[in-house]
């Protein structure tokens, strides 16, 4: 809590808004948390808070009106929501620092954010817009007129959600225009776009920008999953790309944010590496979500990001710090816990993950009776495990070694989770390994070894059908599967 009368307005109270709040007590500016959710976890922490749709933004320039009555506004920020339009409206309403309304809608709403890229010259994918009334015939004309490459493989987006809510690929005509009704649901405005798919690895970049400097702060390996959605399950940083790929990055980076107009405040980059060159994914007016800029990048640089950015809010210059800035050689590795339909019963060696040395924070978004899917975007995962080593591969190795230890064990005899392991055939997932491991990273042979540890039962014991329902379970859920398997036919085994 802090005594000044200068308030910082942070939109959202969520977790990923906790190193923001932080920062704006560490600069000694009092905390004014505004979030729809009365139990969202930070407001209990703020010096004051209301409940505000944080997409009213008329309802929250009221309160504030009457608020500065009393008090004085230092500055408005947000971190890992997708409000930065929100920020900027406020801040021109209150004569407070941030980037434009203009910039902000063209680094919100991917049809604009696109369009204004192309014009400057800065590499995107094909893009199109996909009407509501557009039918298959209309689609197909508009795709060839833009020469979208055929076989047509796009993907299909909101043009204004984040965290992949509504993203899917698609390669047939029917498909893309089903997949963008599913996205339409996630839009604000009910638009959505599709875009040539890009073969190559993915970039995430965070930088600061004071007028015309651009300061750079993490470039991290994004580890994505499970088509035809874009899981994200994980990030590595900083990124083992070549120095000359990331410069390349950099600068198509710099070039885009100059394109939006982007001009004080945070900007996020998403970037594919292809082998026709580096293509802008999108460029977002601030700081990133996935525990990147409030975690990863501090833990690994010892730089604390959010502290800079806040001070920008706040309309205090940064250059001096940058000139300052030494970041410590360190890795970081970010890994996603997920889970297969069902009810959560119990979770299981919490306190053994967290004793694994290199283990900075586990982030458990899920606790027992709470209902869980197999994620189809960003939102839907489980939990977050972060891990620092001295190098890229043993602080992946120590990440997902905690994640592999972690188990959600899911009731028995549920509807979800048994459709998800004996019934529909036609599932995006036919299995839950990838390269061997199963989703949260065990191999065959570890599951066999840990499910005797978990349930006390000896799997040879399974004889027929069982023994090849057991396998079944295993090879669509893994672990969980085989777990739930026992807990829910345990007691005919014998």
């Amino acid at each position: 809590m802090n005594n000044s009368n200068a308030y910082v307005v942070l939109l959202g109270g969520s977790i990923m808004q906790l190193p923001a709040l932080k920062a704006i007590e560490r600069l000694g500016y009092a905390s004014l948390i505004v979030d729809g959710n009365p139990n969202a976890p930070l407001m209990a922490l703020a010096d004051q808070r209301v409940v505000i749709d944080l997409k009213n933004l008329e309802e929250l320039v009221h309160f504030l009106d009457d608020f500065i009555t009393d008090h004085t506004l230092a500055g408005v920020f947000t971190a890992g929501t997708d409000f930065s339009y929100i920020v900027s409206s406020i801040a021109d309403r209150y004569d407070l620092p941030a980037h434009s309304k203009q910039s902000a809608i063209a680094a919100t709403d991917k049809l604009k954010m696109r369009s204004l890229l192309q014009q400057h010259g800065v590499n995107v994918p094909l893009f199109l817009e996909v009407t509501k009334e557009m039918t298959e015939h209309q689609l197909e004309s508009a795709l060839q007129q833009i020469q979208f490459s055929t076989p047509y493989d796009v993907v299909v987006k909101p043009v204004d959600s984040m965290g992949a809510r509504g993203v899917i690929r698609a390669k047939k005509l029917k498909d893309i225009l089903l997949a963008a009704e599913s996205a339409r649901i996630y839009s604000r405005s009910g638009k959505v776009i599709i875009e040539q798919y890009l073969d190559g690895p993915e970039l995430s970049i965070d930088a600061l920008i004071e007028g015309d400097n651009i300061y750079i702060h993490g470039i991290a390996d994004r580890h994505i999953y499970y088509p035809p959605y874009f899981i994200e399950m994980g990030h590595t940083i900083p990124s083992q790309q070549s120095p000359e790929i990331l410069a390349a990055a950099v600068t198509e980076f710099k070039k885009g944010i100059k394109a939006l107009g982007l001009s004080h405040g945070a900007a996020k980059g998403d970037i594919k590496v292809t082998q026709d060159g580096i293509f802008i994914g999108e460029i977002a007016g601030r700081l990133s979500g996935g525990y990147m800029s409030g975690w990863t990048y501090p833990f690994a640089t010892g730089i604390v990001l959010t502290e800079l950015a806040v001070q920008l809010a706040t309309g205090r210059s940064i250059q001096e710090d940058e000139r300052n800035i030494q970041e410590k050689p360190g890795y970081c590795a970010e890994r996603a816990l997920v889970s297969i339909p069902g009810v959560v019963s119990e979770i299981l060696f919490v306190d053994d993950a967290r004793m694994i040395e290199g283990i900075k924070e586990i982030f458990l978004r899920v606790k027992a009776g709470d209902s869980v899917v197999f994620p189809k975007n960003n939102v839907e995962k489980a939990g977050n495990i972060i891990a620092v080593a001295d190098s890229y591969r043993l602080a992946s190795t120590i990440a997902e070694s905690a994640r592999k230890i972690l188990f959600l064990r899911l009731e028995a005899d549920n509807a979800s989770t048994r459709d998800f392991l004996f019934g529909r055939k036609d599932m995006h997932l036919q299995s839950a390994f990838i390269a061997g491991k199963d989703f949260n990273g065990h191999m065959r042979e570890e599951i066999l070894q840990r499910y005797e540890h978990i349930t006390g039962h000896n799997p040879s014991t399974y004889k027929g059908d069982r023994i090849m329902e057991f396998e079944r379970a295993i090879e669509r859920g893994g672990l969980q599967g085989a777990v739930w398997y026992y807990d829910t036919f345990g007691t005919l085994v014998s």
